[in-house]
């Protein structure tokens, strides 16, 4: 299947489709998808027999949720359908689940739960070492009596950069 952004019609797509190019996307971002102590797809566990379409994973914590949508599809629900499982996680297992996504596809949003932030919306996903960066921030030795949130806000300065 062959897509141009933006003029196409991907409206005839499944959630399945989408869930396809986000793979791809993935993948073209530097993610294996075969590593399975790094991302899983259809993430059961801890979840009250809800299913995340994908999870990330860092030091074997999920640390972020995917929820793939066919394109159409509301990706705001869709974070708050993802915000709902990392409530469920959090109570299950006492782990907070910091970062959100959703994507049709095409694009993706982003949440960023543990500094409260506003969704907002992302051309790409991150590859894996900004993804990394958001936990093992290159400023550490600037963060020594920051808070929380600022050590987040720094960190995402330093990976938009």
């Amino acid at each position: 299947m062959e897509l141009v952004k933006g003029g196409s019609d991907m409206r005839g797509i499944s959630e399945a489709d989408a869930e396809t190019l986000i793979e791809e996307h993935l993948r073209e971002r530097g993610w294996n998808l075969a590593d399975f102590t790094v991302t899983r797809k259809r993430w059961r566990e801890d979840l009250d027999g809800e299913e995340a379409d994908r999870v990330f994973l860092y030091e074997g914590q999920v640390v972020a949720i995917l929820e793939a949508k066919k394109p159409g599809k509301d990706l705001w629900a869709a974070l708050e359908q993802a915000k709902g499982y990392a409530r469920t996680y959090r109570r299950n297992t006492g782990q907070d689940v910091p970062l959100i996504f959703a994507s049709d596809g095409e694009g993706f949003v982003r949440q960023n739960l543990r500094a409260n932030t506003l969704p907002e919306r992302l051309a790409v996903f991150p590859t894996p070492t900004e993804f990394l960066e958001f936990f093992r921030p290159q400023a550490t030795e600037l963060h020594g009596t920051l808070r929380d949130y600022q050590r987040v806000a720094v960190s995402q300065v330093l990976a938009a950069a």
